[in-house]
């Protein structure tokens, strides 16, 4: 069983200018830290009071088979880096990636999802495509702060793809979420666990360089 994600897990990416500022003339990136811990879990309300609004994430209708075929294969394992900072597919064909033809178009539409945040600002690659920072410069906005709400479907499904080895860029485009997300969700798989209490979802907090979760009441 390959944990492609958990290699360089505590570099974690922005990818949601909706949500959180572009970080275009930061100088300087860095990994925002992970909770150890799940928190108290809160009602709908309670977390609104205190981080604001949850971003509702819509379910989609990922193809799980064509997902896990792309988690167990080496398709993100070998991507690389190349020197403008962008991410490239290793394998020039599906053949030589030996995956079938639907799964490589798929992943190399996760590696320009990725892309997008290179070239918007947002975060760097450092020496692969899991190696995600954010800006840590002075004048960067780190403290922004950004709820979203995890359905039990998508929590599901993200354990499934992290279990089968997918790594952030995989994880963002199949669940339909922003990089960001699929960085949190796969930083706290590392460390304290998805906190999907009871089958109700959770919230997933970004807030003052830290990500955590609570446990849906």
């Amino acid at each position: 069983m390959k944990f492609k994600i958990f290699s360089s897990v505590m570099s974690i990416a922005i990818a949601s200018s909706l949500t959180l500022p572009s970080f275009a003339s930061a100088e300087t990136f860095s990994a925002p830290k992970v909770s150890k811990e799940c928190s108290q879990p809160l009602s709908e309300g309670e977390v609104t009071d205190k981080y604001g609004k949850p971003i509702e994430l819509k379910d989609t209708d990922t193809d799980m088979k064509i997902a896990l075929e792309i988690a167990k294969s080496d398709l993100e394992e070998k991507a690389v880096v190349n020197k403008e900072g962008f991410a490239e597919n290793f394998y020039k064909n599906a053949k030589d990636a030996n995956v079938s033809e639907k799964a490589f178009e798929e992943f190399n539409a996760s590696l320009e999802n990725l892309n997008k945040g290179v070239k918007n600002g947002q975060y760097k690659l450092g020496s692969n495509i899991s190696d995600i920072n954010v800006s840590a410069a002075e004048n960067s906005d780190v403290s922004a702060q950004a709820t979203w709400f995890i359905s039990h479907s998508k929590s599901a499904k993200a354990q499934k793809l992290i279990l089968a080895g997918a790594g952030v860029s995989l994880l963002a485009s199949e669940l339909g979420v922003p990089v960001l997300v699929a960085s949190g969700l796969a930083a706290l798989a590392a460390g304290a666990g998805l906190c999907d209490w009871n089958d109700k979802g959770f919230y997933l907090i970004y807030a003052a360089n830290l990500f955590y979760c609570v446990p849906r009441l």
